[in-house]
């Protein structure tokens, strides 16, 4: 899967990504116009297990002793590392960083707005998603088919859109020990020399937002 590299943002939090996406973000000859993705495996155990029935405090505790969650959670679950990761994949995609990237994460609402979206037969995901124009992470309730609501535990689920209508899907392991070398947001860094001082100041530039989950 290539070598592991490593982003230091002004946050002084280091986000590791492995080879996943990078190819295909970089192909010459293909023009990305739609990103949406699972990109945090902390936060989307933590939904699952919501979706099982667990309570958000007791959702967290378990993903922690799994190894899926830090003993301070708060980065993933602000949807500050998706939107981390969202900013460096809109970089390499479009060229030009995003100025802001609005941003969600996992709180108690979460609970109820899960249940909901079961009682629907949807189900709601932290998604980070880039239409060629906007930026953003929030909870977004999805049909029970989509290919971001099939996924599962820590897992990572990205689907990039091309200009010629094609619809590339890659998914992946998002968290714990050994799944950092599985991750599907993954080894962006070997070409992001040119937007490295960007990059540095991702930690400023997502605006959180509360918007509600979408239908």
């Amino acid at each position: 899967l290539g070598n592991r590299r490593r982003i230091v943002t002004s946050s002084k939090r280091s986000i590791e990504f492995d080879l996943g996406i990078r190819k295909e973000l970089l192909q010459p000859s293909a023009r990305l116009v739609g990103f949406r993705g699972v990109v945090n495996g902390t936060c989307n155990y933590v939904l699952d297990r919501l979706a099982d029935g667990a309570e958000l405090t007791g959702a967290i505790a378990e993903a922690q002793a799994a190894g899926f969650a830090e003993p301070d959670p708060t980065f993933d679950l602000s949807g500050r590392d998706a939107a981390h990761k969202l900013f460096i994949a809109v970089a390499l995609a479009s060229g030009r960083a995003p100025a802001h990237v609005d941003r969600q994460g996992i709180d108690g609402s979460a609970v109820e707005a899960q249940r909901d979206a079961l009682a629907a037969g949807r189900r709601v995901k932290l998604v980070a998603s880039w239409d060629g124009a906007e930026s953003r992470v929030a909870l977004e309730s999805l049909a029970g088919d989509d290919p971001l609501a099939l996924a599962r535990a820590e897992e990572n689920v990205v689907e990039l859109s091309y200009a010629d209508g094609r619809v590339v899907r890659l998914a992946g392991r998002g968290a714990g020990r050994a799944p950092t070398t599985t991750a599907v947001v993954a080894d962006l860094l070997d070409v992001l020399d040119d937007v490295a001082r960007d990059a540095s100041r991702a930690s400023d530039l997502s605006r959180p937002s509360r918007p509600a989950a979408s239908a």
